[in-house]
């Protein structure tokens, strides 16, 4: 249970930072990054990284049929005992299907662009690893040279393992081109859920590609945790990454309360990365995921300059880009 006096105490000392970054937010629903710099602007948002989606929906729809209904019925045990609301929302594989392609609808290629007002923001592309190996890289360098300045790695959507030769290439080029790699861990809405799928988003399998490849800076995000039926399904594994490797960072997208203490109280402040996960999660904000950050850390008794660090300046110091107060209107 979480004491009003110690929310109070973290509202005020987000109003007293000079600013806030967000290390993951998404352009959806055909939002233009201005309106995106406005909004984000309205949150106190200064620096955000924006994260393009480009999902494969044909081949999700084709691969996933095969395996589908048996995927569901192994799940059903475990859904019924965590999360017996999932079951009854999708009802059926068939509705299951449809509503994941529905939230993919959601996503698509993003332009990066200089927004005259409102948060900077910095864009990382998606590589689509399901391209298949060989091409991947060749897409990752082509579209490093377009603007952005990250790649973002979604194994679930994708349809692709984290150690497979198609990661291995996003790092390559990564690499080459001095570039971080934002990698999505957890589970994902829709058939992601079942456990079959969200293995798809395990973050212990990225660990050959982080060591080999350890100039890369490597933001997992979610702390590893993403998921509706079991939150932090993968926040042990991503903790043990981030405490291995220097290259190593966690991002707070879309985690909550309890899954927050476990990682501010696991690892030191330099590591972990306020985020938000903006717009995706309905009714969630970065005002208020910098909320739970900041009470989270207060819980496990973090100073001032620690909480600095976890809302701008780690991200900062990442990217090189200053996180500069906005000017009032």
């Amino acid at each position: 249970m979480w004491a009003l006096p110690l929310l109070e105490k973290a509202l005020q000392l987000i109003e007293e930072v000079p600013c806030i970054a967000d290390a993951h937010v998404h352009l959806v629903d055909n939002r233009s990054p201005w309106e995106l710099a406005l909004e984000l602007a309205g949150y106190r948002v200064s620096l955000a990284q924006v994260m393009e989606i480009r999902p494969p929906a044909e081949l999700v729809a084709a691969r996933s049929q095969r395996v589908l209904a048996r995927a569901w019925r192994a799940a059903e045990p475990v859904l019924r005992r965590l999360a017996p609301w999932l079951l009854e929302h999708y009802e059926t594989p068939d509705r299951l299907l449809a509503e994941t392609l529905i939230f993919l609808s959601r996503f698509g290629p993003v332009e990066p662009r200089e927004s005259p007002s409102g948060a900077r923001l910095v864009f990382y592309a998606d590589p689509e690893p399901s391209r298949g190996p060989g091409e991947v890289y060749e897409a990752a360098r082509r579209r490093l040279g377009e603007g952005y300045r990250g790649l973002k790695l979604i194994t679930t959507m994708h349809m692709v393992w984290p150690d497979s030769k198609e990661v291995e290439e996003v790092f390559e080029a990564a690499e080459e081109k001095a570039v971080p790699v934002l990698v999505h861990a957890g589970c994902d809405p829709g058939l992601w859920e079942l456990p079959a799928f969200c293995s798809l988003g395990n973050p212990e399998r990225l660990e050959r590609a982080i060591a080999t490849h350890r100039d890369v800076p490597v933001i997992i995000a979610h702390a590893g945790g993403y998921s509706a039926a079991a939150p932090g399904v993968f926040t042990e594994e991503a903790v043990k990454l981030a405490r291995r490797y220097p290259n190593v960072y966690l991002d707070t997208s879309a985690v909550p309360l309890d899954v927050l203490e476990i990682v501010v109280s696991s690892l030191p402040a330099g590591k972990i990365l306020h985020a938000s996960d903006y717009p995706v999660v309905e009714e969630d904000t970065p005002a208020r995921s910098a909320a739970r950050l900041v009470a989270a850390a207060l819980r496990r008794g973090r100073g001032r300059g620690e909480l600095e660090a976890m809302l701008y300046r780690n991200l900062e110091e990442l990217l090189g880009v200053e996180c500069r107060p906005l000017e009032p209107p």
